[in-house]
């Protein structure tokens, strides 16, 4: 069964941007028989490593399950470990002091769930090394069972001026006593040597039950080692910042929801879900949406494509669910591979929807530089994506129609390359592609449409 839109045809104009250009006679020809299939899949693999932030603790949702996130980080250096005297000369050894050392954690404004519930977090001294390859949410680093620090959070996600709120503790002596003696080190001049090193990190629980919220660590965030020089007053400081190898392990029951049935590698189409589709991209869940009849619009006539928008408008949540979860700010759309991202070679960048419009039929690397991020229209409660070049490209072979995952992106910076040197950079669009968890549901036909504008003639 084919749940979806009937295409509608609003104007005839003369041919634009790519496509075939008819022979007379030209006529505006109407398809009621085109559809738009909607299905809720579990994509076979989520990557959680470089993130924006670490999300920690926990949620409760009627829909989507119960969830609950610990990550995990490596430290890196905020700037060189070289200490030296006022004219510059490098201070031996024996003659740096170590003094303290302390855990300087903040949280943004990002949350998911109920921020009245406190939580127990706990810093765990990792035992296992974290690698610079990527990870899946499914995957998780061995730690210390007993944590170095453990504390009470009180979410206060709404911080004045945007600044995240700020947690600070001690740490044992020992964790500082072994950064210090990096000091005036090759290590601790260079960045990549410095992570060569493998100095384990820290994993972030949260000991709290289901109905709680979650929480985005900053990377910012840092271990500080206090130290004097020998003979000197003042205190020196010296930053390990959570920039380094990172994950999120996040883990999902979603038992005695609308989704206890989604298995990977199974589409469950709308009609099995009350002609609802799910989108928590983050987790895993998501819409795919498949054109199966689209190629048809070219039997037995010549169709040039003018324009085509993709129109998305979800069902907005009810006051109690949206103070929780909130509506997403942002969705962009990437070619399906089955149940996984499409990616391109050799970078393996994601394969988004570009953002001008002819590019789709180009299908170098080059065309995916630049993607579409439809903004939410709170006037019009919905998401527009300018699909002419997608289609264009589709109707002439060039792109395989396999059909569009949505995927909600925290940030609309997913370009894959590098802001300050305009180098490509494939772990710059990992950044806020899919970092952190938010909701949405698509119900009935009218969810999604396909608004088109083309050219016909024989």
């Amino acid at each position: 069964m084919l749940v979806g839109a009937t295409l509608t045809i609003l104007a005839c104009q003369e041919p634009s941007e790519i496509g075939l250009a008819p022979t007379t006679p030209v006529g505006v020809f109407l398809s009621d028989t085109f559809t738009i299939r909607r299905s809720t899949i579990l994509l076979d693999s989520v990557r959680s490593d470089g993130l924006s932030g670490l999300l920690v603790g926990s949620y409760s949702d009627p829909t989507f399950g119960k969830g609950k996130a610990t990550s995990f980080v490596r430290f890196a250096l905020n700037t060189a470990f070289m200490v030296a005297d006022n004219s510059g000369n490098v201070i031996a050894a024996n003659k740096i002091v170590y003094d303290s050392t302390k855990l300087l954690m903040g949280y943004d404004s990002y949350f998911f769930g109920d921020t009245l519930v406190r939580q127990e977090w706990g810093i765990h001294r990792l035992t296992e090394d974290l690698g610079t390859g990527h990870y899946d949410i499914r995957n998780t680093a061995a730690y210390e069972a007993q944590p170095v620090a453990r504390f009470t959070v009180n979410p206060r996600p709404f911080s004045i001026n945007g600044d995240s709120t700020r947690l600070l503790f001690k740490l044992p002596d020992a964790i500082g006593q072994d950064l210090i003696k990096l000091a005036n080190t090759d290590e601790s001049k260079d960045q990549t040597k410095f992570l060569a090193l493998n100095k384990k990190g820290f994993a972030i629980v949260s000991t709290t039950s289901d109905k709680a919220a979650l929480l985005q660590v900053v990377t910012g965030s840092n271990v500080a080692v206090y130290y004097h020089v020998e003979g000197e007053t003042r205190v020196r400081t010296q930053l390990f910042t959570f920039t380094g190898p990172r994950l999120t392990n996040l883990t999902v029951n979603r038992a005695g929801t609308p989704l206890a049935n989604l298995k990977a590698g199974q589409a469950l189409p709308a009609s099995a879900t009350s002609d609802r589709s799910y989108i928590q991209a983050f987790c895993g869940v998501t819409t795919k949406i498949e054109f199966p009849s689209l190629l048809s619009l070219e039997k037995n006539r010549r169709v040039a494509i003018n324009r085509a928008d993709l129109v998305i408008t979800p069902t907005l949540p009810d006051g109690a669910v949206l103070s929780s979860f909130g509506i997403v700010p942002y969705l962009t759309l990437a070619e399906a591979n089955g149940f996984r991202l499409a990616r391109t070679t050799p970078n393996g960048l994601v394969q988004l929807l570009p953002s001008f419009p002819g590019s789709a039929v180009n299908r170098s690397e080059s065309s995916f530089f630049s993607p579409q991020v439809a903004v939410y229209n709170s006037r019009a409660k919905n998401y527009t994506f300018n699909m002419t070049g997608y289609i264009q490209s589709m109707m002439a072979g060039t792109t395989p129609n396999n059909g569009l995952i949505v995927l909600t992106p925290g940030d609309p910076s997913i370009a894959p390359v590098n802001t300050s040197t305009g180098v490509l950079s494939p772990t710059q669009q990992q950044v806020y592609l899919n970092d952190r968890v938010q909701r949405m549901i698509l119900d009935g036909n009218a969810s999604v449409k396909l608004v088109l504008f083309f050219t016909s003639s024989n």
